[in-house]
């Protein structure tokens, strides 16, 4: 029809220094086809739409000036306890976002917000992965930016306005890096298989020997001198043959991942947003976030229309989870029309996928559980796990590339020592 959606939008970020060597890599694959985008995020909050990562300042703008001077000192007090080490513990999500940004802001938007998205409590959760997630600025800088927007001082040009982000896209969508490292895969006369189902992972003496897999109704082994995994690193403990030992399993049993379903919709309209990523916090709304692609390259939608992907966080075989689809358009829509964004004449045509392990629920209770899982998976020496799902981290994608980079990097020295 025309449209490109992907599984989200997932772009390649230069501004982290780690990535750059992933990225030059990707270029050479891809050539003219990566395309430079201008990030633009949006937060709906209190009936108006905030620039994301969000600044203070914008949290400011979003309130009454009572509640904005409340939340403006909580913030100043939380900080200045933080900078004289008065509060020290950031080990949880609540704490972290507490200490750095006060109590009001986290009970108006950062807890309820993480509650939404994870479905578990945020003092339950590790906060290990905000460094890459939240945005955070020196305490003296924003208290400069807000106090010139609340005494409405110009604002100079040369000043601390953060410049837009850039990130590179595929123009023809994400998956055609995966697509070109298949070509480059296949030219070599090596072999893909797809569309198969993982039945057993044969292992012995510290080696994994073989994969079993279901492809066409058919159970066929392979035996391998290395294994790379990329599968939710729960489902692999699973698939292992022999069984590990009872106490690695309950362990595995442990870490879960929040499933994610995303509601395609081919709309009759030139655009329906701002932004490319649009979040949503507030319960009313059934969906976290809102991707719209073609505000990331204008060939992902033919004109006139456009195409938005619709996130919905919820656990996999729960009440969200087991919806219909049509319900879970039904319910959408309603939501949408509350947004004045869209109405039923406006949908040319649905799609609903269901992801079952999105994204790694980090709880601070599981640490010791995944510690028992990678200590004994690291004593098979031809075992390399990547990726989000297969590390267990909240990790982007360009993050996750290089992660198999790295385990192909590290195939090649050993052969090469061999």
């Amino acid at each position: 029809d025309g449209f490109i959606f992907d599984y989200g939008i997932h772009g390649l970020f230069p501004s982290q220094e780690d990535n750059k060597k992933i990225i030059n890599k990707i270029k050479s694959l891809l050539g003219d086809e990566l395309e430079t985008v201008s990030k633009k995020t949006l937060l709906y909050f209190n009936k108006k739409y905030l620039n994301y990562p969000l600044t203070l300042k914008d949290m400011v703008i979003a309130m009454n000036p009572f509640m904005s001077f409340l939340c403006f000192l909580d913030f100043l007090k939380a900080r200045l306890k933080k900078k004289f080490r008065m509060e020290t513990d950031e080990s949880s999500f609540k704490s972290a976002m507490t200490n750095n940004f006060g109590v009001l802001l986290y009970n108006r938007f950062f807890g309820p917000y993480a509650h939404k998205v994870w479905g578990v409590r945020p003092d339950l959760l590790n906060s290990r992965w905000l460094g890459r997630r939240v945005f955070n600025k020196n305490i003296w800088l924003l208290i400069k930016e807000v106090s010139i927007k609340l005494l409405k001082l110009r604002e100079k040009e040369n000043g601390y306005s953060q410049q837009p982000n850039k990130f590179f896209y595929a123009k023809n969508g994400a998956q055609t890096i995966a697509e070109k490292m298949a070509n480059e895969i296949l030219k070599k006369n090596m072999r893909i298989v797809v569309n198969s189902e993982i039945k057993k992972i044969i292992h012995k003496d510290g080696k994994i020997q073989g994969v079993i897999f279901k492809k066409d109704g058919k159970d066929i082994k392979i035996d391998c001198d290395y294994l790379i995994s990329s599968i939710p690193i729960n489902d692999f403990v699973k698939s292992l043959e022999p069984a590990f030992p009872e106490e690695i399993i309950r362990s595995a049993s442990q870490i879960q991942f929040r499933a994610i379903i995303i509601l395609c919709l081919l709309v009759k309209k030139e655009r329906v947003l701002k932004a490319q990523w649009n979040y949503y916090p507030d319960k009313e709304f059934v969906f976290n976030r809102i991707n719209e692609f073609k505000n990331v390259l204008p060939g992902f939608a033919p004109k006139g229309k456009t195409g938005i992907g619709i996130e919905i966080t919820c656990f996999k075989n729960d009440k969200i989870w087991n919806l219909k689809d049509d319900e879970l358009f039904r319910i959408s829509l309603e939501n949408l029309k509350k947004l004045n964004l869209i109405k039923k004449d406006d949908i040319e045509k649905y799609n609903v996928v269901r992801l079952p392990s999105g994204y790694p629920i980090d709880r601070l209770d599981i640490k010791v559980s995944l510690d028992k899982v990678f200590n004994e998976l690291k004593n098979i020496g031809n075992l390399y796990l990547i990726g989000r799902e297969g590390l267990f981290r909240y990790i982007n994608m360009d993050e996750s590339i290089k992660t198999g980079f790295e385990a192909a990097q590290s195939i090649i020295d050993k052969e090469i020592k061999l």
